[in-house]
């Protein structure tokens, strides 16, 4: 199974420790920082990283849901049948100011992973990857 995360640009930093600590748990996972070079056309590279995983880890943050492109990640992932239960939002959000209003409904549907309530980060980072393990 390959893992996409889909973050917004800001997010950056953080979604490449989610990448990190999902690859420790025996996880293939594609993170455009680790797939996108200099040079690249990046909507192309985009589409391929989407159309070979079949799970993808949104995370939403303030910036992710202003994002179109998380938006069109999201969607695709939505209406592929490759990641038919394999669409986790994790709500990244450690200074609360994510109303409960501003997360889409289709998300809200879903089993959000909220990582505020997790002793550590890295403890709702694994719980990321025992979902994605048990789904395969």
């Amino acid at each position: 199974m390959q893992i996409f995360i889909s973050h917004s640009h800001n997010d950056e930093i953080f979604a490449r420790k989610v990448a990190s600590l999902l690859q420790d748990q025996g996880l293939d996972v594609w993170e455009a920082s680790n797939e996108i070079f200099p040079g690249d056309n990046w909507a192309a590279k985009i589409s391929q990283g989407l159309q070979e995983s079949n799970a993808m880890v949104v995370l939403l943050t303030p910036d992710a849901l202003k994002s179109i492109w998380v938006q069109r990640d999201v969607e695709y992932a939505l209406g592929a049948q490759e990641y038919s239960e394999r669409l986790i939002p994790v709500l990244v959000d450690p200074d609360k100011t994510i109303a409960e209003d501003d997360i889409p409904w289709i998300l809200k549907r879903l089993n959000i992973i909220d990582l505020t309530k997790y002793e550590t980060e890295e403890d709702g980072i694994r719980r990321i990857a025992d979902t994605l393990l048990t789904s395969s």
